[in-house]
């Protein structure tokens, strides 16, 4: 019998994930609270802060389209997941295969589901009612995870069946081809897509056009968002394959830099498209620059978490705690954030007041820059004690929690466990790291082994 061992685990996906979750729930503070989910108040508020408030929110500003990052931690977890099959299990890869499938309808359907019961809707949905549901006909993060994360793998999975794919070269180089040209093919398919959902429209054909919808439609549509998928099945390879830091380093500034290089030519041609920055239809240009960007952020996270000695992976998770508490119910946070942030908005509005006066001519921003830093303070503090308890409660009743449940019914998995603890305390001590490098299988979740 071959010796267990154990692959290389992202202990940066979770902590990632709690990161993007947090500048999530600021910058909707700012477009849901501050300005009233209202476009007009944005830029006359963003207009009357500080210098100080300013140079805090434009880095949020541009991390605020970053839903598609969701898609390329998803996709960095799952290419690791799949290089350690065996690419002659076909049974095995089809049985994983529905596994993401019925898990993408069900944290679909179950976001859909809190999103009702708590009344959050966004600017951003095409809802529609069919007579016995409504549906949305924008492509939203959660729909962009469900459907890439599908995607991604079987490409992955194919291209591990030829030993000339398998090389870390050939491999990585595929998917950063693949992610340019899908977005330069996006410009041609996007504008033939809606034509042919207003066909399917005219032509009573709605279950046909709510699909491709997904691909054509909304600010994340995955026409567009495929792209951040092979980004993430090019950042989980390299790691996958023990690339040293230094070499990972360099091959996310050589990538990164090419991405600002040619958003760099194309603002020389035609700078406007700056404008269209936080559009629902993001310019295939914008998410060039995206790309770029959040491949430097989130390989610091890698290289951190996941790269270099022991002692400093230990250290590094140790003071991450606290980002991956909000990173394993990423999806639950992401779901009812906005609804929460409205009821401790009209808690404090009696104490502080309202952010905006609209006795004048035109809104006036009322709170000043402690107000605005205070209320973000008590968000993330509130935030930060009810997963402290929830934990506790292990998670019970968020949406995870019921995946989870729901996926050993279906007997996809063998046992309900979220491996909470090891998830969020085990990359902080050097003992884990140190039964994660020696291969110690007996000692780590199922989930994280593999047979070599």
């Amino acid at each position: 019998m071959s010796k267990q061992v154990i692959p290389k685990r992202f202990v940066s996906k979770d902590t990632g994930l709690g990161f993007g979750i947090i500048m999530m729930i600021i910058v909707h503070i700012f477009t849901h609270q501050i300005a009233q989910a209202d476009p007009s108040l944005f830029i006359p508020v963003v207009s009357q802060m500080s210098i100080f408030m300013l140079i805090t929110l434009i880095p949020l500003v541009v991390m605020g389209t970053w839903g598609s990052a969701f898609t390329m931690l998803s996709c960095m977890a799952l290419t690791t997941k799949v290089h350690t099959m065996d690419p002659k299990d076909n049974k095995l890869f089809l049985k994983f295969i529905m596994g993401r499938v019925i898990g993408g309808i069900l944290f679909v359907g179950l976001s859909r589901l809190y999103h009702l019961l708590f009344g959050v809707e966004s600017a951003d949905y095409n809802l529609r009612d069919m007579g016995f549901i409504v549906v949305n006909f924008n492509a939203t993060t959660l729909d962009s995870i469900a459907i890439v994360s599908v995607l991604i793998p079987i490409i992955v999975f194919i291209l591990m069946k030829f030993h000339i794919t398998r090389k870390p070269a050939v491999f990585t180089g595929f998917f950063i081809f693949l992610a340019f040209g899908n977005l330069i093919a996006s410009l041609f398919f996007i504008p033939w897509g809606r034509t042919i959902t207003a066909g399917f429209n005219v032509r009573g054909l709605y279950v046909l056009e709510w699909m491709l919808s997904k691909f054509v439609w909304g600010r994340f549509k995955v026409s567009q968002t495929f792209s951040f998928g092979c980004l993430g099945a090019f950042m989980g390879y390299l790691v996958s394959n023990n690339i040293s830091s230094k070499k990972f380093r360099n091959l996310i500034l050589y990538f990164s830099s090419f991405c600002l290089v040619i958003v760099g030519i194309a603002s020389i041609v035609d700078w406007t498209f700056f404008l269209d920055y936080a559009n629902i239809d993001t310019p295939a240009i914008i998410q060039v620059l995206n790309l770029g960007m959040e491949a430097l952020v989130f390989s610091w996270f890698i290289m951190r978490l996941d790269m270099g000695s022991l002692e400093r992976r230990a250290k590094a998770g140790k003071r991450t705690i606290w980002l991956r508490r909000f990173g394993i119910v990423s999806l639950t946070l992401y779901t009812i954030c906005r609804w929460f942030a409205d009821q401790v908005y009209w808690v404090l509005v009696p104490i502080m007041g309202s952010p905006i006066d609209f006795t004048g001519d035109s809104p006036r921003l009322v709170w000043n820059t402690a107000q605005l830093y205070m209320f973000i303070g008590i968000m993330l503090g509130v935030w930060t004690i009810i997963l402290i308890i929830w934990e506790k409660l292990h998670f019970i009743l968020s949406i995870e929690w019921w995946i989870n449940i729901i996926t050993v019914l279906l007997r996809f998995k063998k046992k309900p466990n979220l491996y909470i603890k090891e998830r969020i305390y085990g990359p902080g001590t050097l003992e884990q790291e140190k039964k994660l490098e020696v291969g110690d299988a007996d000692e780590y979740p199922r989930e994280f082994r593999k047979n070599t």
